[in-house]
């Protein structure tokens, strides 16, 4: 959130009113603070290489690990943040992955983990998804390189080289691009030691994975997403589906694929309207046509907080199928929403009204829903997007979900969301019962 967006955020805060008032003044300044964004000066989308940047950090814990031999294993993380991001956004994240990896050493023995808060798109995203992805691709190529040089022995043994990869927010479409541009082949190969590179975890965190169009904070008519999309360049294009990318990216087997070859896969998103910016739908891919089973997945392994209380799987059931052409956003939303589950996932619902500003409800009507068991796509939708509570929530989990630290005043503004990030490192780091991390 930027200063114009933290200023009305606290001018709401002192206001008795109602949801609907809210809601129509973080519109109106929320499109304000798009016009007055000050212009960039144009930039190149070439790549942006590696050269040893200094956020990286690595821990190396336990002893030998012995994996077809004698060899080293390197497990790279790498963190990709958001739309007018930093490199700094994610840091919390890679302190809490470091010290889950340190805090399970008996387990994972022999095991360098490296944490990168990847900054090659930072004062770079307003170009489009196709140039940051692009530009992320390279950087971890660039990267993985770098850990290899380091890691290869005096007798030329290779490293075993895993690579999980965490795009938050638009960062989270940057991380599918490149993923697509780095395992299209079907596998990743670097550095004249020839070490091929194990996809481990991909994972996105208040991700639009199908965009911002028809999944607004507020129903919008078309053509106001359409001339919201134009005002913010090239990015805004996309997210707002003036563009086919986000289309593309959800049903076109040269994304899909290269997302399969990981290991795991996990969505993470804010749910019950507490994320202006991203909400449950499209940050879990989920639609009201959808009928796509979800089953109950449990969350004690890794949960360190009541702010996840709910996580859901889908089965892999991806045939390569060729999805349609693009008709109407509502329509590719269905379409893209069932492939997407069809790739096998973990959707972790995040709940962070507790700790956001609120009013009192001046009607309310709880439309939440009591159903168990396995839910589809749709039920998911209702229950994640009911109005359970006597408050009106202002709607500012987007940066809480990440702990974010990216600007001055957030490490404070955003603490409460740390303990979410540790389950996520914990997850990623540890696994659920019965995954191999």
């Amino acid at each position: 959130m930027n200063p114009l967006h933290e200023g009305v955020a606290n001018f709401l805060l002192s206001m008795h009113t109602n949801r609907v008032v809210v809601v129509l003044l973080l519109l109106v300044f929320g499109a304000a603070a798009a016009f007055v964004t000050p212009s960039l000066p144009s930039l190149p989308s070439s790549t942006t290489p590696w050269k040893g940047r200094s956020n990286k950090q690595s821990v190396t814990v336990g002893g030998e690990e012995e994996v077809g031999g004698s060899k080293n294993v390197v497990h790279c993380y790498v963190l990709a943040h958001g739309f007018v991001g930093g490199e700094n956004d994610l840091v919390y994240l890679r302190k809490a992955i470091l010290e889950q990896a340190a805090q399970h050493a008996a387990a994972t023995k022999r095991v360098r983990t490296v944490a990168l808060c990847a900054d090659c798109n930072e004062g770079k995203t307003f170009d489009g998804v196709r140039h940051g992805g692009e530009r992320l691709a390279s950087y971890i190529k660039d990267a993985l390189t770098d850990i290899i040089m380091e890691e290869v022995t005096e007798d030329n043994a290779k490293p075993v080289v895993k690579l999980s990869v965490v795009g938050n927010s638009l960062g989270g479409l940057y991380a599918r691009y490149a993923v697509r541009s780095l395992f299209l082949q079907g596998h990743l190969t670097l550095s004249k030691y020839n070490v091929q590179v194990e996809p481990a975890t991909f994972a996105t965190t208040a991700s639009p994975w199908l965009g911002i169009a028809s999944n607004t904070y507020l129903p919008l008519p078309r053509f106001m997403e359409s001339a919201i999309g134009w005002t913010l360049s090239k990015t805004g294009k996309d997210l707002c589906r003036n563009s086919k990318i986000v289309y593309d990216m959800a049903t076109q087997e040269e994304f899909l694929v290269p997302l399969l070859k990981f290991e795991r896969r996990i969505a993470m998103a804010n749910c019950y309207s507490t994320d202006f910016l991203v909400g449950q739908n499209t940050g879990l891919f989920l639609d009201s046509k959808n009928d796509t089973p979800h089953t109950p997945a449990s969350v004690k392994s890794f949960s360190q907080t009541e702010m996840i209380k709910e996580a859901y799987t889908t089965e892999k059931t991806y045939k390569g199928t060729t999805a349609p052409p693009s008709t109407s956003v509502d329509a590719d939303n269905v379409i893209a929403s069932r492939s997407l589950d069809s790739l096998g996932w973990l959707k972790i619902a995040v709940d962070v009204r507790k700790t956001l500003p609120s009013l009192p409800r001046l009607r309310f009507k709880s439309t939440s829903s009591d159903l168990e068991g396995a839910l589809t796509s749709a039920e998911l939708r209702k229950r994640w997007g009911a109005a359970s509570s006597d408050r009106v929530v202002l709607p500012n989990g987007h940066n809480m979900i990440v702990a974010n630290q990216g600007k001055p005043g957030y490490e404070k503004a955003f603490k409460h969301g740390r303990p979410i990030m540790d389950s996520l490192a914990k997850l990623l780091v540890q696994g659920a019962p019965g995954e191999s991390s």
